[in-house]
């Protein structure tokens, strides 16, 4: 931008204010000589002639990516423009990511068009993913209901909690009561690998994954839950799932888990009662283990007790 005014006199403040201010940037237009000193249309001719009047300065890259930062930073944002200082300046990063923050306040201004918004919400996620700002990307395709991706996305970027979340939206989504439950159990493994334990509990619990219930107090002892949940109860829901779908020997390998030795061999007889040799097989072997720590009367008592009921 060049500032000019015919009289010297009236454009000498100005244009010393804009000096003093750093504003400016003072130019020649002849070699040697001070601007103030160019008089007449001999002397303007003259510059034309040489060829001195070309008083564009072309821009660093350097300069666009300052202009670009301070465009994005200011506030409120102008991102578009940002990415185009970017685009000259060659940063391809910075340039998608401007792009996506502008693509995504777009989906904002139109909730009201919701195919309108969808379509600029996975632009926005295509641009931030090209500017690795993944955490960003997953947060467009969140809000396009693109909610495996964005759960994907979430646990690439270690958000566990969001990405549960993810599959949870994407089992409420579903029809199938399998589909809920294998959504839920996904969103469960999220909020363990987040170390979220009770919040996986509870999910494992819903989608009826009681092995994974289980496996969460082994590979966790010193965890204690909160609220009414026991290993115990998890063992025995485990138990009778295993034994419903007729897999005998899951059954029979959470039945050997308890450690308590009277409760074992009780759910031992129980087992037998129910399901016949596979159960006795189970009791034999109790008891036999039970024999040999020298244990003859607890085992001849629970016997008594057990058989008489």
């Amino acid at each position: 931008m060049s500032f000019f005014d015919e009289s010297n006199d009236k454009r000498k403040a100005m244009f010393k204010f804009f000096e003093m201010q750093g504003l400016v940037q003072v130019l020649s237009v002849l070699d040697g000589e001070e601007s103030e000193q160019v008089q007449g249309d001999a002397a303007l001719n003259e510059g034309v002639d040489r060829g001195f009047f070309d008083l564009a300065i072309k821009s660093t890259k350097e300069d666009w990516q300052v202009r670009g930062d301070n465009l994005f930073e200011r506030d409120p944002p102008l991102y578009s423009i940002a990415a185009e200082c970017y685009k000259k300046s060659g940063d391809f990063v910075k340039e998608r990511l401007a792009t996506g923050h502008y693509l995504h306040s777009l989906a904002k201004k139109n909730d009201t068009q919701p195919h309108l918004k969808m379509d600029y919400l996975m632009q926005a996620s295509e641009a931030l993913l090209d500017a690795s700002a993944y955490d960003k990307a997953a947060t467009c395709l969140f809000n396009a209901k693109q909610y495996l991706m964005a759960a994907e996305l979430f646990s690439l970027c270690g958000e566990a909690e969001r990405a549960a979340k993810s599959y949870i939206r994407l089992g409420s989504s579903c029809k199938s009561k399998d589909d809920q439950s294998k959504w839920r159990g996904e969103a469960a493994k999220a909020y363990r690998d987040g170390g979220f334990l009770d919040k996986a509990l509870v999910l494992f619990d819903k989608a009826e994954l009681y092995a994974e219930c289980a496996q969460l107090f082994e590979s966790y002892p010193d965890w204690q839950p909160s609220g009414s949940f026991t290993r115990e109860h998890f063992t025995l829901m485990r138990i009778r799932a295993a034994a419903a779908k007729n897999d005998h020997a899951e059954a029979v390998s959470s039945i050997c888990g308890i450690a308590d030795s009277e409760k074992r061999l009780r759910l031992a007889y129980e087992y037998a009662d129910k399901y016949g040799d596979q159960g006795e097989l189970y009791v034999d072997l109790v008891t036999k283990e039970l024999s040999q720590d020298g244990r003859i009367a607890e085992v001849n008592s629970l016997s008594v007790s057990l058989y008489s009921h």
